[in-house]
């Protein structure tokens, strides 16, 4: 795939007390793809404490870049579409391509209080 292209990934925060909370790290930079009924969802906790993943945008970039080139990691999984609200709220886009990060409107604190809790390492 090629990274260089236009891609509108789905910018996603957990949904507090449901079972991704305890599969995906507080914090993570967390974006989807749905297709055919499925999410592809990708995340990135920095969890070895990387130093070029403290900041939101960082974790968002590697998240994105595994998604988009369908990498071998851990940290992905697929989840059926009529399963997806009870885990993720969608809360904008991220696009690859210009790094470029919107939140939709009404999302501010949602997205706010989840970056809020990442744990820098």
């Amino acid at each position: 795939m090629n990274l260089n292209a236009r891609f509108d990934t789905q910018l996603m925060v957990v949904v507090p007390g449901s079972g991704a909370k305890s599969v995906v790290d507080p914090g993570s930079g967390i974006v989807a793809l749905k297709s055919e009924g499925f999410y592809r969802v990708y995340y990135e906790g920095n969890r070895f404490g990387a130093s070029n993943m403290h900041s939101i945008e960082g974790r968002l970039i590697i998240a994105a870049s595994r998604l988009l080139t369908a990498a071998p990691t851990i940290a992905f999984h697929v989840i059926a579409e009529n399963e997806f609200k009870d885990c993720y709220d969608i809360v904008g886009n991220f696009i690859y391509e210009g790094r470029t990060l919107t939140i939709s409107e009404g999302s501010s604190k949602k997205w706010s209080d989840w970056v809020s809790k990442y744990d820098q390492k």
